[in-house]
């Protein structure tokens, strides 16, 4: 009878080869607009600017708006220079809650917002 030997198995240019059958596309996710919430100094803000800004993050998000509760607070400040929209809702020019709440997500719609991000915001939402 005859000698069994090592199986193995060759394959020259696979790379190349697999890269002819399927070639290899990059996947790229649409990132997902984000709102930050915030009530005061922005430091989670900047947290989450700095991520989402930095070149080898890789974020799929992107902070397009910044709503503060309180006007004139150091997180707008921080957004704007970070080239971020912001607005103002102050909770005191609403009668109720709700009122707030309704302003706030008729805000967050028209702008057309994928995740909300609470930084340091200081309000309940219902």
């Amino acid at each position: 009878m005859g000698v069994i030997l090592d199986k193995s198995v060759t394959v020259h240019n696979l790379v190349e080869g697999l890269d002819r059958c399927w070639p290899r596309t990059p996947v790229l996710l649409q990132r997902k607009r984000v709102a930050v919430l915030i009530s005061g100094s922005g430091t989670n803000l900047q947290a989450l600017i700095d991520h989402t800004t930095e070149q080898n993050s890789n974020s799929s998000a992107e902070i397009v708006l910044v709503i503060s509760n309180k006007p004139n607070v150091q997180g707008l400040t921080r957004a704007e220079k970070a080239g971020i929209a912001t607005k103002v809702i102050s909770h005191k020019d609403y009668k109720s809650r709700d009122d707030f709440d309704e302003a706030l997500h008729a805000s967050l719609t028209s702008t057309g917002i994928d995740i909300v991000c609470l930084a340091g915001f200081m309000r309940i939402l219902t």
